[in-house]
């Protein structure tokens, strides 16, 4: 027979009890990474059927049951409770619950039962520019104090500003595109060296070349890496100085969205599917059996448009629960609060991320250069193909200024 008490105790966060306890003393509100999973040991082997899996249960902070696996270790004495597939809600609350049917072989179970509550680190990327700017080409950065540009048309070149639209200053004379703004270096695409990657620090000092790649597109700087993909479309990872490349994957892609550890995409090489696939290369997943464009992710969805259905859809992060909330298509931009769209007969339009309350902001000729910085957008009219102005609004249509 089990006699021993209850262990309550935390080791390098795992949870240790025995199968005759009626109560514990846990290590409450412990701050944990998004995919934590808590390891049970027993100090018996333990009878892992029904009742023990339906009595270990995690709940967010609303009493609803959240969708974890629960197994048994490889010493049998242990049951792990993973987290749910695309992780825990960063900065949310949650309660791990060891309920009375969980019992040992022989049939001896807990009598009652073990709470624990616990907290989400809060998943704050640091990132270079957001996702749906990325997509619009990157036209625009910002920092604490300046809007980092370039001019188009005009000269483009690189430029940085202050946020009121005063002050224009260049940089660079490079053309630059997928422009990322981190801890005080300017990252970007040159398209007078071949879309070669550079970096220049703000004040516009100490310009480097770092990748010979060619052509390459859709950079994202997070969390200290930038990742890209070169002429071919093939997705690469390096550090901020440009060493330590690897290619995470032989796919061709496009609109490379980096977002708390995972990256979505559409892939060239499966008709323009969307894929997601870890910041490290691996668990590649298909996300739809269509051609999508357009994609950003933005906080738990992912907003996208399709090349064979008009309109704006939106699903969750695992590709789960599609729905179409907007009839019109035509290139996008999502912001936290809301998604800003140019239609095929021109225009920019904002709506709520549902698809409700659609207001026209401009008249332009159609786009795809949308970027959302703070209260302000900031655009392109393609006047004609050789020549085209920037513009600088307030996120409500007001306030319309031409910055070059």
């Amino acid at each position: 027979m089990l006699k021993k008490l209850l262990l309550a105790v935390f080791v390098s966060s795992l949870l240790f009890i025995s199968l005759n306890a009626k109560a514990a003393t846990f290590i409450y509100n412990q701050v944990v990474d998004k995919g934590k999973n808590w390891t049970i040991h027993f100090n018996q082997d333990v009878g892992f059927d029904d009742a023990t899996k339906n009595a270990i249960v995690v709940t967010d902070s609303s009493g609803n049951k959240v969708n974890v696996s629960v197994n048994l270790g490889i010493d049998n004495k242990t049951i792990v409770v993973g987290a749910p597939k695309d992780g825990y809600e960063a900065g949310a609350k949650y309660e791990l619950t060891v309920g009375n049917g969980v019992h040992s072989v022989n049939g001896k179970g807990i009598s009652g039962q073990a709470k624990m509550d616990f907290s989400i680190k809060d998943d704050v990327e640091e990132k270079g520019n957001t996702n749906g700017n990325i997509i619009d080409n990157g036209l625009f950065a910002e920092d604490n104090s300046y809007i980092y540009y370039d001019t188009f048309s005009t000269d483009d070149k690189l430029y940085k500003m202050n946020k009121d639209g005063s002050n224009k200053v260049k940089l660079a004379d490079d053309s630059p595109s997928y422009i990322n703004v981190y801890n005080g270096y300017i990252y970007y695409s040159n398209g007078n060296d071949g879309y070669k990657i550079y970096r220049i620090k703000t004040d516009g000092t100490g310009r480097t070349k770092l990748s010979d790649d060619k052509i390459s597109s859709y950079i994202n700087v997070v969390d200290g890496f930038i990742y890209y993909a070169d002429k071919n479309g093939f997705m690469y990872k390096m550090k901020l100085d440009g060493s330590g490349k690897i290619k995470l994957t032989g796919d061709c892609v496009q609109d490379i969205n980096v977002s708390n550890g995972w990256i979505y995409y559409m892939n060239d090489s499966d008709n323009g599917n969307m894929y997601k696939i870890d910041i490290n290369g691996s668990n590649e997943t298909e996300l739809t059996k269509e051609t999508v464009d357009d994609v950003i992710v933005d906080g738990n969805s992912i907003y996208y448009t399709k090349w064979n259905s008009n309109g704006v859809f939106k699903m969750d992060l695992s590709g789960r629960s599609e729905t179409k909330i907007c009839d019109k298509g035509g290139a996008i931009n999502v912001n936290g609060k809301h998604i800003y769209f140019s239609p095929s007969n021109g225009g920019i339009y904002r709506m709520d991320l549902d698809g409700e309350n659609v207001i026209k902001l401009a008249e332009c000729n159609p786009m795809d250069y949308i970027n959302v910085i703070d209260d302000s957008v900031y655009f392109v009219d393609l006047i004609n193909k050789d020549k085209a102005n920037l513009y600088k609004m307030n996120i409500d249509g007001t306030n319309k200024i031409m910055l070059q």
